[in-house]
């Protein structure tokens, strides 16, 4: 009989969540998809205040923002065709008009400062280890809005920098919510514009960055989502018909 799975078992955390925790989602389209699930189940979360982010240097970015309160000013907005968007977050997070985009944003920042202060546990789900730097502004930048190529540079960050980035973060928010468990993912969805080859490169970059993180701290924990995908569900009929998600 031809086995469709590998049999793989993770193993079960010691923390169950439960209706009454406070369950915080960051990072690429795959955090949104569990979010909504959980939202379905009437869990209490909130999820991508600045829309989906894929890169690491740009979670951490936004996350340093969230905590110290750091407002959007008019520099960090920029308008194209009729819309208002910032390079610090994801296209679908955008306004007609200067003033209402920098509410928005602005207003998240409020909520999630709020959320971080009492929430138990905190989804961080890398997607890819490629990230797109601004040459003038000389910053990673969470999305590039489809912008001229020109302004840009792709670089791949390199695992020690993500590593420290994260752990500077981690020391961070323990300042204002010490009993806040961090709950690690990698996306299983593939980046397949940077190519095969290379989006296992930044897969295997941000596993190893993970697991140094989790090593290093008691309340930093791995969810296995990449190899439930990728090793035990590995068959395309699992998959949308972009072959990636």
């Amino acid at each position: 009989i031809m086995q469709f799975h590998l049999g793989f078992q993770p193993a079960v955390s010691q923390y169950k969540i439960t209706h009454q925790d406070g369950v915080l989602f960051f990072g690429s389209c795959f955090s949104e998809h569990i979010a909504n699930r959980m939202l379905d189940l009437k869990f209490k979360i909130h999820t991508n205040p600045f829309g989906i982010v894929f890169n690491p240097k740009s979670i951490v970015t936004s996350l340093h923002r969230i905590i110290h309160k750091r407002y959007f000013k008019d520099e960090d907005v920029f308008e194209k065709e009729g819309l208002w968007y910032t390079l610090e977050a994801h296209s679908s997070i955008h306004s007609i008009s200067k003033n209402e985009l920098l509410e928005r944003l602005n207003h998240s920042i409020d909520i999630w400062n709020k959320e971080l202060c009492s929430a138990n546990y905190l989804f961080v789900t890398l997607g890819s280890a490629f990230a797109y730097q601004h040459k003038q502004q000389e910053k990673i930048v969470a999305n590039c809005h489809k912008l001229p190529q020109a302004l840009f540079e792709k670089t791949l960050l390199e695992n020690h920098e993500i590593i420290v980035d994260f752990q500077e973060l981690i020391e961070d928010i323990k300042s204002i919510n010490p009993h806040l468990k961090w709950m690690f993912t990698v996306s299983p969805v593939k980046h397949l514009r940077d190519g095969v080859v290379q989006n296992n490169l930044s897969k295997a970059i941000l596993i190893q960055s993970v697991h140094q993180l989790v090593k290093q701290n008691a309340h930093c924990f791995y969810f296995p989502a990449y190899e439930l995908v990728i090793d035990d569900l590995r068959d395309y009929r699992f998959f949308e018909s972009d072959m990636a998600h």
